[in-house]
């Protein structure tokens, strides 16, 4: 009989773990809003780099900050998940605000990529910031 139970709660946890298929749900990047940000840091260093972005709906959820570097250019944007729903509500107006935790291992100039999103062309546009770190 315990065997039993046993295998009713396996399988019970592993039916209730599904966060749904992937065609129910993409990754989308958003654009950064606006920044607010240091001008120097030190080496070594943890300082927080606050972010604001919207998102167009409220089936948009944040899901990390997509964060790329190549030597000391840091490229930033929003990744959210996108939920494929019928019933999703427009949201361009909430505006939320998550920190970027920063750590330079060498000092130099740094410059900060954060993504705007794309123009008419279809070029993707930057906020540029550029720091320095002592």
């Amino acid at each position: 009989m315990k065997k039993i139970i046993f295998i009713l709660t396996l399988s019970f946890l592993f039916n209730s773990c599904d966060i749904g298929k992937a065609e129910d749900r993409d990754f989308v990047l958003l654009p950064i809003d606006s920044v607010e940000m240091a001008t120097e840091y030190s080496v070594g260093n943890i300082s927080e780099i606050k972010l604001r972005y919207k998102r167009p709906s409220d089936c948009h959820i944040f899901n990390r900050i997509y964060y790329s570097y190549d030597q000391n250019t840091r490229f930033v944007a929003i990744e959210a998940v996108k939920l494929n729903q019928s019933n999703c509500m427009p949201d361009g107006e909430s505006i939320f605000e998550i920190p970027l935790y920063f750590k330079p291992e060498s000092s130099g100039t740094y410059i900060f990529k954060f993504w705007l999103g794309v123009d008419s062309q279809n070029v993707d546009q930057y906020l540029i910031q550029e720091v320095d770190v002592l």
